[in-house]
């Protein structure tokens, strides 16, 4: 019991450092392509595993659904289905569709 009141602490306090480096490196790649990719759970996985092998501790670590269900409400990131792709119009399209409304105004 003593000789895990002497290591347990501090192998505690250790964790939760390079939890909080994980996570914060995971933000901070989230924060990059945000707006310019589609992020999926498995990119966020990708790289909080990469902050992890970064670190080279001694501690187990598994970036589990449970774990990224967490992370993304803590930093209050919310998953969308993609339900229906809309296809993006030509020009000749958008010229079709504008000129019978043209017409009816004039």
């Amino acid at each position: 019991m003593r000789e895990y009141e002497k290591n347990g602490h501090s192998t505690l306090v250790k964790r939760r450092a390079a939890l909080a480096i994980i996570d914060n490196e995971t933000f901070g790649k989230f924060n990059e392509k945000f707006g310019i990719v589609d992020i999926h759970d498995n990119d966020i996985k990708k790289w909080a595993m990469g902050a992890y092998w970064k670190l080279e501790t001694n501690f187990d670590f598994k970036a589990s659904d449970r774990w990224i269900q967490y992370w993304k409400a803590k930093h209050n990131i919310v998953s969308r289905r993609v339900t229906n792709w809309i296809k993006k119009r030509t020009n000749e399209e958008v010229i079709y569709f504008k000129f019978p409304f043209i017409i009816f105004i004039n």
